[in-house]
C-alpha cells in the first residue's frame, strides 16, 4: 500500500510492502530543467503532447496485467497522474528536486523520490509490472548512459512486466507542431547524438536535447537485452479538437514497449 505523502521520505521496497526510509542528501550532475519547473509544472497533456499519450491506455490495458509502476524522470509529476488517474500504484521518481517539489504541491498524496540518474538501488529488483519513461531519452547525450538507464530498467522490472518508452523522432525538431517551436537553422543538418534546439509555444521553455534515431534506440534496446513488443510512431486522425500544423503527416514521437525478453526485430509501425 503506498503512503499518503512521500515529502520527507525515500521509499524502499521489500518484498511486497513500501517501507520508509528518511532521506539522505544525494549529490549529482546533470542539466538542471529545474529553472523551468514553474513552466513545467503547467503544462497538460494536450496538442502535440495529446498523441504522446493517446494510445497509452490501450497498450496498458493489452499489455500490463499489474498495477505497480514507476514513472522514471517524473518531473513536476504529468504523467505519474496519468498513471495514477488510469488505476496504477505508482512512484514517481526524477534527479531534479525544483521538479520534484512542483510535483509534490500538486499532488499532496502522490509519492515522488529524488536519485541520481541510472540509479534505482532505492527498489527491489523485479519489482514493478511497468516502468513508464516519459521524454527522457532525448535529453539523453550518450548511447552509454541510454544503456545504465535501461539496465536499470531491467532488474527492477517483473518478468512479465513492460517498459514503455516516450521519445522524440528526428522529425521533431526539422519542423513546427501544434505545440513547439523547433524549426531552427541550427537544427538543420544535425547528426545522431547532436544538440537540437526547441522551444515549448506558451512558456519560457527553451531548451537543448539530443537528437537520436530509430536505429540509435534499437541498438541500446539489444544491449540492455531488451526486446520491443511493439514500437509505432502516432499520427494525429483529423477528429481531434485541436489545430494541428504537421501532426497529421509527420509523426513527431516514437512510443516503444519493451519486455525483458531477448531482442528480435521489428518494424516502426504509425499509429497503434
Amino acid at each position: 500500500m503506498l503512503v499518503n505523502s512521500c515529502d520527507t521520505f525515500f521509499l524502499i521496497i521489500k518484498g511486497d510492502k513500501f517501507i520508509n526510509l528518511k532521506v539522505s542528501s544525494i549529490n549529482m550532475k546533470f542539466f538542471n530543467y529545474g529553472r523551468y519547473s514553474e513552466d513545467y509544472s503547467k503544462l497538460k497533456i494536450t496538442k502535440t503532447y495529446y498523441l504522446a499519450f493517446r494510445d497509452i491506455p490501450q497498450i496498458l490495458h493489452k499489455l500490463v496485467n499489474g498495477k505497480k509502476a514507476l514513472d522514471y524522470g517524473c518531473g513536476t509529476g504529468r504523467s505519474t497522474r496519468f498513471l495514477k488517474k488510469l488505476g496504477f500504484e505508482v512512484i514517481g521518481v526524477d534527479i531534479n528536486e525544483k521538479m520534484l517539489e512542483k510535483a509534490k504541491r500538486l499532488d499532496k498524496e502522490g509519492c515522488y523520490s529524488h536519485i541520481k540518474s541510472a540509479n534505482l538501488d532505492l527498489f527491489e529488483n523485479n519489482f514493478f509490472d511497468l516502468i513508464f519513461c516519459a521524454f527522457i531519452f532525448d535529453s539523453i547525450p550518450s548511447k552509454i548512459d541510454m544503456i545504465k538507464i535501461l539496465k536499470e530498467f531491467r532488474k527492477k522490472l517483473k518478468s512479465k512486466g513492460a517498459i514503455i518508452i516516450i521519445t522524440s523522432t528526428p522529425e521533431l525538431y526539422f519542423h513546427n507542431w501544434a505545440s513547439f517551436i523547433s524549426n531552427f537553422p541550427e537544427n538543420k543538418n544535425t547528426r545522431a547524438g547532436d544538440k537540437v534546439r526547441i522551444h515549448i509555444k506558451g512558456t519560457n521553455i527553451k531548451v537543448f536535447d539530443y537528437l537520436w534515431y530509430d536505429g540509435d534506440y534499437k541498438s541500446v534496446f539489444q544491449k540492455s537485452n531488451l526486446r520491443v513488443i511493439k514500437g509505432y510512431k502516432p499520427l494525429a486522425n483529423g477528429t481531434e479538437k485541436y489545430k494541428w500544423i504537421n501532426e497529421k503527416k509527420i509523426p513527431p514521437w516514437f512510443v516503444y514497449v519493451l519486455n525483458k525478453q531477448h531482442y528480435d526485430t521489428y518494424q516502426t509501425e504509425n499509429n497503434v
